[in-house]
């Protein structure tokens, strides 16, 4: 995203989406994984606030990743997908202490949600927080990710698949997981928060 724009886009996605409430979830000197880190919202309250041990993000889009080494040269930024960087942390048997995966979920079909689930769980540490954020299911914020993702290419992904808290719950079940749902609404977004511990 260009620099310029940045500043616009923050205050607009601090009012559409439970950002601080993601960040106070995340625990102080945490080894962090960060799927899916768009353009550095969270890093960027992440790096004020958590003095992170490490930090990791995760993204798709080249730009975003080239932009991220730039502003955060104390984090670690790839460009790859989600799922073949977990399977990779599996087979080196890395762990991290707080995996986050906010607005990224719904661009996946459900075998992949689950996969993806399933693999991050493996990789989270002993005592570890995994923090799922989503957007429940709406008419507005379909069209408006439609737009976003399949029109603009704002967003990589094939497709736009919103579920609701239950259907991550049942994953979770499987995993035997412990977690709680915080609902945080915003504007017209249904935004729900799985904290889960392991």
């Amino acid at each position: 995203m260009n620099t310029v724009f940045y500043p616009v886009y923050r205050v607009i996605r601090k009012l559409t989406a439970p950002i601080n409430e993601i960040v106070s979830l995340v625990p102080v000197n945490a080894n962090i994984l960060d799927l899916g880190c768009g353009r550095g919202l969270i890093a960027e309250e992440i790096a004020k606030t958590k003095e992170p041990s490490g930090y990791t993000g995760v993204d798709l889009c080249e730009k975003n990743i080239e932009h991220l080494q730039k502003r955060f040269s104390g984090f670690r930024f790839f460009r790859v997908d989600a799922v073949e960087f977990l399977k990779n942390c599996i087979n080196r048997n890395d762990k991290y202490d707080c995996i986050i995966l906010s607005d990224m979920l719904y661009l996946l079909n459900d075998e992949l949600k689950r996969e993806l689930i399933e693999s991050a769980y493996t990789v989270l540490s002993s005592k570890g927080t995994m923090i799922l954020k989503e957007a429940g299911q709406n008419i507005p914020l379909f069209v408006q990710e439609y737009i976003s993702v399949r029109i603009l290419h704002l967003t990589s992904g094939e497709s736009i698949n919103l579920r609701e808290a239950r259907f991550y719950e049942d994953i979770l079940k499987k995993l035997s997981a412990n977690y709680v749902i915080i609902n945080a609404r915003r504007l017209w977004y249904p935004h729900f928060i799985i904290v889960v511990k392991k």
